[in-house]
């Protein structure tokens, strides 16, 4: 997308939907977009930008994922994908950048660019090493740690199931151990852990969940009650959701309380339309979503605040269509190879809905892009 793009693609919101007062903002996020290309060879060594360093694989599917589901071309696949394949490292698994060590939670987000470039995951060099990895991390237990040093945690054993499953190699893994121990980081208060014993948190309560239907394990917990009663209770006053009780609404619990919701197909749980009217006013008129009220946008909160739009049923009397997959967070439309593997994940993936928020976002997903994820060239679609 040049940028002379970016101003245009304003016309493709109505001016009587919600999103048309915003539209005026993208020609300021074109210059922002132009200001940090022309500066990113004198910020390289800024602190700010080697700490973001790291966050390069992840940055990468907050943001094509988010441009999937707005329908907006931004960046070149292939170069997407090339630099993911740069990040991996000599055991098949993946850094969060070159010359750091490898993560599960990089491993996943890597599959997961790689499937949104429509690269075929068959074709992943190291396959074979990458699974030998990913396996190694289950413990006895059935926990699974983050990497070889690493302790365990809920949030990692969704990303080693969600990785062996778009692999398809979730034989390669003690299953049914693997669902005892998310089952035992159940809270008595209904949601779950981190690790057993420890405070629900919406996180990873999604995580749980999303690992049990993955292991075709989700008749543990459709009927609970309590777990049902914990999601709704997530919602607060202003329509937004919090992680856990007490504590304030902030966009990016969106994603992980609405999902875990129609993960369960009880969407029922929540009132989409307060919602769909909290993330909308967390839209910053500099482009993107932030997590409160006054906040700096973020690529992160941009991405789950987006991705929960992208569940709901409308917004604002906005028609929307979009198959967000509600356990892998993949939008699966206009990618090659992602026909065949949304069929098989049929019984996880359901027709849900997007419409096409202001200009000003999807132009903030690109300079993002380009601003955080430290000053690499980055090709734009022409």
């Amino acid at each position: 997308m040049a940028l002379s793009t970016c101003q245009d693609s304003s016309n493709s919101v109505h001016n009587n939907s919600p999103f048309a007062e915003l539209n005026a903002f993208s020609v300021e996020n074109c210059k922002f977009i132009e200001k940090h290309r022309h500066e990113k060879e004198s910020a390289k060594h800024d602190l700010q930008i080697q700490i973001a360093d790291t966050l390069l694989v992840s940055g990468l599917y907050w943001g094509l994922n988010t441009q999937s589901i707005l329908e907006v071309e931004a960046l070149e696949p292939k170069w997407c994908a090339q630099q993911v394949l740069d990040c991996q490292t000599e055991s098949g698994a993946f850094a969060g950048s070159q010359g750091h060590d490898a993560h599960v939670l990089y491993t996943y987000s890597a599959l997961q660019v790689l499937v949104l470039c429509g690269y075929p995951l068959s074709d992943v060099p190291l396959k074979e090493e990458l699974i030998k990895w990913i396996s190694a991390l289950q413990n006895e237990d059935g926990s699974f740690s983050g990497d070889e040093f690493g302790s365990a945690d809920s949030r990692f054993s969704y990303c080693a199931l969600a990785c062996l499953a778009l692999l398809n190699e979730l034989r390669s893994v003690n299953v049914p151990r693997a669902v005892s121990y998310i089952l035992s980081c159940k809270s008595v208060d209904g949601g779950f852990g981190m690790q057993p014993c420890s405070e629900a948190h919406a996180g990873q309560t999604f995580c749980c969940i999303a690992s049990l239907s993955i292991c075709g394990a989700l008749h543990h917990v459709l009927s609970d009650q309590s777990l049902s009663y914990w999601l709704s209770e997530r919602q607060n006053a202003d329509g937004g959701m919090n992680g856990r009780p007490g504590k304030k609404s902030d966009t990016c619990y969106s994603w992980w309380v609405g999902a875990s919701c129609c993960i369960l197909e009880k969407e029922q749980l929540l009132n989409w339309g307060t919602l769909a009217s909290f993330i909308i006013n967390h839209q910053s008129r500099q482009g993107g979503i932030s997590a409160h009220l006054g906040d700096e946008p973020d690529l992160f909160h941009t991405h789950f605040a987006v991705a929960a739009l992208a569940l709901c049923p409308t917004i604002h009397e906005v028609p929307m269509g979009s198959p967000i997959h509600r356990v892998l967070d993949l939008d699966f439309k206009n990618r090659k190879n992602c026909h065949e593997m949304r069929q098989s994940f049929s019984s996880m993936c359901a027709d849900t809905s997007m419409s096409t928020l202001s200009a000003s976002v999807s132009v903030y997903i690109v300079s993002m892009v380009i601003f955080e994820m430290s000053f690499r060239s980055v090709p734009l679609m022409e």
